[in-house]
């Protein structure tokens, strides 16, 4: 769904596999979490109630419609039920999603053809490794409707409507601004920390910016804030302005926010891009090496090297792809379903092979 709620066909991939598989698990967000009784917090009464809750969803995104919290706080129960300790987007590392553009890249629990979320390198912190995470939000789009597109004003047209039954001229899609977005990553290495799980990237905010040529305002009151020239510590706000006044105590969790007609399965559409192409742990390294036989003199002192009277024999440069992956067919691999609770690691059950081998022949 996009605009004015029409159905489209998905001919780019975005949000599914070549195989019509959905894009991740981050999908089942849409999924009830309050259907059976029970105690509970209720964020919007600020009590403890027992029942079944509808409309209360799995969250896999930073910015639910009922956030309070800034940005730079740590979000609570309070702003919703999924941030409670062990968070909702933990539910994730149940699923394993592989990698099959351009071709079958991640089996056995390989990481091939992700990208690692820990691209910093320590102990040479100087060097930026970023490119990969840049490539992996370049094509993601980030789903934001203006609450004011949804109010029947006589200001707005038929074709400026979000509802409008000919679809919108407004653009509603945003790009993703990935300096401000990776300026989280760095916080977090500045830290100390480092991500665990590929699924804590449902705890940071994506930053948007506009796409060029685009029109979001037309003819909207109040008109949407262009979040391009903002900062990542600003973008809280500019999803939750137009919120109530705070001046004089806490903001409610049920007031409108500037993006209110924002579905929550559209909060989570960009996460659910990313989830599937990242990993927090790499199992796939290309070697690069450059080997020399050597040949000393008789007369050499054998821990010189002497230019004019040694020479090296043989020369060969090249590299390697090496995977680290886990074969499924291994009799000695745990059964996780007769051993529930285990601690036991599976990193002694890991082999190693060599995916490709290609010499250097200038």
């Amino acid at each position: 769904l996009r605009r004015g709620c029409l159905v489209y066909q998905d001919i780019d991939g975005i949000s599914r596999t070549p195989q019509r598989q959905i894009s991740s698990a981050i999908a089942f967000g849409s999924l009830p979490s309050r259907v059976y009784d029970g105690p509970h917090f209720d964020p919007a009464q600020r009590s403890s109630t027992i029942g079944p809750q509808p409309w209360r969803t799995l969250l896999f995104c930073p910015n639910p419609a009922s956030r309070v919290a800034d940005v730079v706080q740590q979000p609570t129960f309070l702003d919703h039920p999924g941030f409670a300790d062990p968070p909702d987007h933990l539910l994730l590392e149940f699923f394993w999603m592989p990698t099959v553009r351009p071709r079958l890249l991640s089996p056995g629990f390989s990481t091939e053809g992700k990208i690692n979320m820990n691209y910093q390198i320590l102990p040479f912190t100087w060097i930026n490794r970023a490119t990969g995470m840049y490539a992996a939000l370049q094509g993601v789009r980030i789903p934001a409707i203006a609450t004011s597109s949804i109010t029947a004003t006589a200001a707005l047209t038929a074709g400026q409507h979000v509802k409008s039954p000919i679809g919108s001229d407004l653009e509603t899609l945003y790009e993703v601004n990935a300096k401000e977005t990776l300026r989280a990553f760095q916080g977090r290495f500045d830290e100390g920390n480092l991500f665990l799980y590929p699924s804590e990237i449902c705890e940071l905010y994506l930053m948007p910016k506009r796409q060029t040529n685009a029109d979001y305002d037309g003819q909207l009151n109040p008109k949407p804030t262009d979040p391009t020239p903002l900062k990542i510590t600003d973008v809280s706000t500019w999803w939750t302005d137009g919120r109530a006044d705070t001046s004089t105590g806490s903001a409610n969790p049920l007031d409108a926010d500037a993006f209110e007609a924002t579905g929550d399965n559209l909060r989570e559409s960009p996460y659910a891009q990313l989830y599937p192409r990242l990993c927090t742990k790499s199992n796939v390294f290309r070697v690069h090496y450059r080997v020399q036989v050597l040949r000393q003199s008789r007369s050499a002192v054998p821990t010189e090297w002497n230019e004019s009277k040694d020479r090296i024999v043989s020369e060969q440069r090249g590299s390697t792809v090496i995977e680290r992956y886990l074969d499924p067919e291994d009799p000695n691999i745990p059964d996780a379903v007769t051993m529930p609770g285990s601690n036991e690691s599976l990193n002694q059950y890991y082999r190693y092979r060599i995916v490709s081998h290609q010499p250097f022949t200038p």
